[in-house]
């Protein structure tokens, strides 16, 4: 009967909302719109980019990134600096899902089949703050661009 009870009344936490993992996906995302938005044109193409990134990311569905992709947009307005974000994902993300964010940034620069200057370099200040090596920048540029391709 106890275990019938607590059955009954306890919160399944699969479920339920997570606000910090909430804040890192964010943060996540806004790093990747820096990305976007780094050539002050937006495309279709690089919206794209951005949710499959999102979906490879966090192993979420094509509906729930594009929402966190309009979310992150939303916010994107009103950040003036990024270090708020890239200091959730130093903190809560490992090297290679660091790595990841990088390489799925420089899928978004190649898009539009453009690269541009600033693409190039919110890219490597991103990579810097984010503490990932040399090597490692090199080989996310590769794969990114060798899929591009």
């Amino acid at each position: 009967m106890l275990a019938v009870l607590k059955k009954v009344f306890s919160v399944d936490d699969s479920t339920s909302p997570d606000p910090e993992r909430d804040d890192v996906r964010l943060s996540a995302a806004l790093l990747l719109l820096e990305a976007m938005h780094a050539d002050h044109s937006v495309s279709a193409d690089e919206q794209i980019a951005v949710d499959k990134g999102l979906q490879a990311l966090f192993e979420i569905s094509e509906i729930e990134a594009r929402e966190l992709r309009e979310s992150a947009e939303r916010r994107f307005e009103e950040v003036t600096s990024m270090h708020e974000f890239v200091a959730a994902v130093n903190t809560h993300f490992s090297e290679t899902q660091k790595e990841q964010v990088v390489e799925i940034m420089w899928r978004i620069a190649h898009s539009d089949c453009v690269l541009d200057k600033y693409e190039d370099n919110i890219i490597r200040r991103v990579a810097e703050l984010l503490h990932l090596s040399h090597a490692r920048f090199i080989q996310a540029k590769h794969r990114a661009t060798e899929n591009n391709s």
